[in-house]
């Protein structure tokens, strides 16, 4: 797998034996810089040209969403990470919400998801600096995508005791059948109770019933809502239960990527009906992929290295799907490339601009649609894929 060296990314830790396993791991890959303190990390980026940071979020004198912070402020353009344990979410969901953090990564962590969000990483601060508009765009995408995530963990975590909860609830409503009996027993056979216990038992006998059943509707009602929020959450996700109007996620991508294909050269077709069906997709994700693809278009077109460079962009309906397709005539990929291309990680540019094809399968193939790459040495490529159509109307 190739290197990149050309950004650094700078890992902060109190710790040393995780920063030599974060170095160690990486190395081979990743230019790596390490720090073992906020402070340290500082100096560090006002000295040297950091593009990612990735902190540790406990660190003594100075965490790593308050290190992060003054990062933003310093070095907006630099992509910003926490590593941090599932009892730390509270102050990266704020962290996420508030900007600070672009991703973050639970402890233990695995090299595989460090190594993808790296990678993630360095691709959004290249198209940063060339288009900072482009990187915002896609940081707020990943906003969203990221707080989804945090929310449906918590859901995740929330139904396990919460299906405890019910079945203890109705074993309760069960056994308080029998609390007119036991009240009965009680009253006859009770006289070496104490007036206590006499008392509890008769309130026990009296109140069981409608405490549960007050009870299993507090639990009927919070699995109620965790489900509603369950199928927001898949919707925006891009699940068969999300319809989107692509039309004004079309735009929005075009007009994200127009200074970019200005900057290559390059003309521009655009072809595509007045209207289109939903899709089944969030608008979110679709814009996601589609500035992955016209980007990696541009981007392709720029090294094209001669005047008569164009980019295609074709939407069409079919019966059950809506299909896209993007064309550039530019270097194009060898076959040996093209099988490549894809894998996750994998890059065909020398100056790594591109977002991942293997994040924009993820998304489409997500969605039900499929995605397909065509690419002739010397001719260009072609990227197309299809989603489902939901419906006629939005």
């Amino acid at each position: 797998m190739k290197r990149q060296d050309d950004v650094v990314i700078l890992y902060v830790d109190d710790d040393l034996g995780n920063r030599v396993v974060f170095e160690q791991s990486f190395a081979h890959r990743f230019q790596i810089r390490t720090a073992a303190s906020g402070a340290e990390a500082l100096e560090i980026l006002a000295k040297e040209p950091i593009g990612v940071v990735v902190a540790d979020q406990r660190m003594p004198g100075m965490p790593g969403n308050e290190l992060l912070e003054h990062v933003k402020r310093r070095r907006p353009d630099v992509i910003r990470a926490v590593i941090t344990a599932y009892a730390d979410l509270d102050p990266i969901l704020r962290a996420v919400n508030d900007g600070l953090v672009a991703r973050y990564v639970i402890k233990p962590w695995s090299p595989a998801d460090i190594e993808n969000m790296l990678a993630w990483a360095i691709d959004a601060f290249r198209v940063g600096q060339e288009h900072a508009e482009a990187q915002l765009r896609l940081l707020e995408l990943e906003r969203l995508a990221t707080l989804g995530s945090i929310q449906a963990a918590i859901l995740h975590d929330i139904s396990q005791p919460l299906s405890y909860m019910a079945t203890n609830v109705d074993h309760l409503m069960h056994l308080a059948q029998s609390a007119p009996s036991l009240l009965s027993l009680v009253k006859a056979h009770g006289a070496g109770l104490s007036q206590m216990d006499r008392e509890n038992i008769e309130e026990l006998g009296s109140d069981l019933g409608s405490l549960a059943a007050d009870m299993n509707r507090g639990v009927v009602l919070m699995r109620e809502l965790v489900q509603n929020v369950q199928r927001m959450l898949k919707a925006s996700r891009g699940t068969s239960q999300a319809l989107t109007d692509p039309l004004p996620t079309l735009r929005f991508a075009l007009a994200v990527c127009q200074r970019l294909i200005m900057h290559a050269q390059a003309d521009l077709v655009v072809d595509h009906p007045e209207t289109l069906p939903p899709i089944g997709v969030g608008s979110a994700e679709l814009g996601q992929v589609l500035i992955n693809l016209l980007a990696n278009a541009a981007q392709a077109l720029q090294r094209r290295g001669s005047p008569g460079g164009r980019l295609d962009f074709v939407v069409r309906e079919t019966p059950t799907t809506v299909a896209f397709v993007i064309r550039d005539n530019g270097p194009g990929m060898s076959a040996e490339v093209l099988r490549k291309v894809g894998t996750p990680f994998f890059t065909t540019r020398k100056d790594g601009t591109g977002l991942g094809i293997s994040q924009c399968r993820r998304l489409i193939e997500g969605a039900g649609g499929t995605l397909t790459l065509q690419s002739l040495e010397g001719v260009g490529t072609v990227v197309s894929f299809d989603l489902p159509r939901g419906g006629r109307g939005v």
